[in-house]
């Protein structure tokens, strides 16, 4: 049917450390490619580095998937929304 499409937001919320472990798997790519680390010494995701590869994969220089850039899309919104409060 089409419930699966229309509820991964909720799903994606119930996983948030699932763009952290795309984010450490693939840390020393983008280490490099950006030129800061992409986690912060808390462990968490570096904003910049959320926005940065989003514009990466825009301009070709960086292959992601369609799932990734859609998980870092609801990732900046999200916290686009915690700093709003």
């Amino acid at each position: 049917m089409g419930g699966k499409k229309k509820n991964w937001i909720r799903g994606a919320i119930k996983k948030p450390g699932s763009l952290l472990n795309w984010f450490r798997r693939n840390r020393k790519r983008l280490k490099r490619l950006l030129g800061f680390d992409p986690i912060t010494k808390r462990g968490d995701i570096n904003d910049q580095a959320k926005r940065a590869v989003l514009r990466l994969a825009e301009q070709g220089k960086i292959r992601i998937t369609e799932r990734t850039k859609r998980r870092l899309r609801l990732a900046i919104t999200l916290d686009k929304l915690r700093r709003r409060r």
